[in-house]
């Protein structure tokens, strides 16, 4: 099983063939490490990430599922087109959810952000699969959870909207019939989760594809003043519209909290301590775990971590799905994040140990240190850190 999938990453054909014909499988996997979450990865995945279209042609005419829940998926974020032209061919779903993730490839490839370093890449695999017939209604994320928590029902556009991209992407979607109005299983349209996030342009680009105005809250355009740090627009909202009161009286939900973790995210200082000042909590975790303060040092951004600190984040929280403290998730950062340099890592460090950051609160449920997840100039100034600990 190990000789084909090596096979494959080396894009080495013969081999391929001739393990084929020992009687190797078209659909060997592969586990992954040693975490159950993973789920195995077939031959066929590592053919198309890689764009080996010739593997991926021998593995397809052997009787590779087209529909391992990986191939296209991949194969459209590094938009290598031979390999999707094939994998189309030989039946691939191009709309379907994974059974086991329930999401579609146009949703997945709309989750990245559009500062990523492979942005641009991920666009033209989206393009690739909406020109090939692509649904772009459907929508992902619908099961409902063990707990009975509800499934979001989010299609592609409202992740573009929420994920701050521009007004093209939106463009190119409804034109391929993605409904510009269609709520999510909140109820919230496309557009008002722009104005949710500050996305001026795609809010902009989505009223001009007409979309429904009267669909967004007060509250949201609140939340999305916040968000940009405007304040005479808070002030002129709460003026005009009394019912925004008893939502910043609440506590926050979940998903009205995020903002606070977006707006970190985000570099907006502004935004940060106007959320605060409104109410947003210092202490509460987001949908995915961690405070604001753990958030701003996963993103690297100094400027934040200066502000949170100074607003009173708690600097030593541990989050509940890790366990461990925001110099862990900085150290972590720093490694597998994408939008920040080693040295704005490594001043989020020296932030958070001035601030009385703990070592024994940095140790993860599974005790791993923070510099042993850190990249290395990082790492560097963790053992610093460790070294002069009580």
């Amino acid at each position: 099983r190990a000789n084909i999938h090596a096979a494959a990453l080396a894009g080495d054909v013969d081999a391929v063939r001739a393990l084929l014909a020992a009687g190797a499988s078209p659909n060997a996997t592969l586990p992954v490490g040693d975490d159950p979450a993973l789920l195995p990865v077939p031959v066929l995945y590592l053919a198309c990430v890689l764009g080996h279209a010739e593997v991926a042609a021998v593995l397809l005419e052997a009787g590779a599922n087209p529909n391992d829940g990986e191939s296209v998926y991949h194969a459209a974020e590094h938009d290598h087109r031979a390999c999707l032209a094939l994998l189309a061919a030989h039946g691939a779903d191009l709309s379907a959810r994974h059974p086991h993730w329930d999401n579609t490839p146009l949703y997945f490839l709309a989750g990245y952000p559009p500062d990523h370093p492979r942005a641009d890449t991920v666009a033209r695999g989206m393009a690739w699969l909406l020109a090939h017939g692509a649904d772009p209604a459907v929508a992902s994320h619908v099961r409902t959870a063990d707990d009975g928590t509800p499934g979001v029902a989010e299609q592609p556009l409202h992740r573009l909207a929420a994920n701050g991209w521009d007004g093209d992407r939106a463009r190119e979607l409804v034109a391929h019939g993605a409904p510009v109005d269609a709520p999510r299983g909140d109820g919230r349209t496309a557009l008002a989760l722009a104005v949710r996030d500050g996305n001026v342009a795609m809010a902009d680009t989505l009223r001009a594809l007409g979309a429904d105005v009267a669909r967004v809250s007060a509250v949201d355009r609140l939340i999305g003043a916040a968000m940009t740090g405007d304040a005479d627009a808070v002030a002129q909202l709460r003026t005009a519209h009394p019912e925004v009161e008893p939502f910043l009286a609440a506590p926050r939900a979940t998903a009205d909290h995020h903002a606070l973790l977006r707006a970190c995210q985000l570099d907006r200082e502004a935004g940060v301590r106007l959320l605060v000042a409104l109410g947003w909590s210092l202490r509460q975790e987001g949908p995915w775990g961690g405070t604001a303060l753990h958030w701003a040092a996963w993103h690297g951004r100094p400027r934040i971590v200066g502000a949170l600190l100074a607003l009173g984040a708690p600097v030593d929280q541990r989050d509940s799905q890790y366990g461990s403290s925001p110099i862990a998730w900085g150290a972590h950062g720093s490694a597998f994040g994408r939008a920040a340099a080693d040295a704005d890592y490594v001043a989020v460090i020296r932030l958070l140990a001035a601030a009385g950051a703990s070592r024994a609160p940095s140790f993860n449920r599974w005790n791993e240190s923070p510099e042993s997840m850190a990249a290395p100039a990082v790492a560097e100034a963790l053992r610093a850190w460790a070294a002069a600990a009580p």
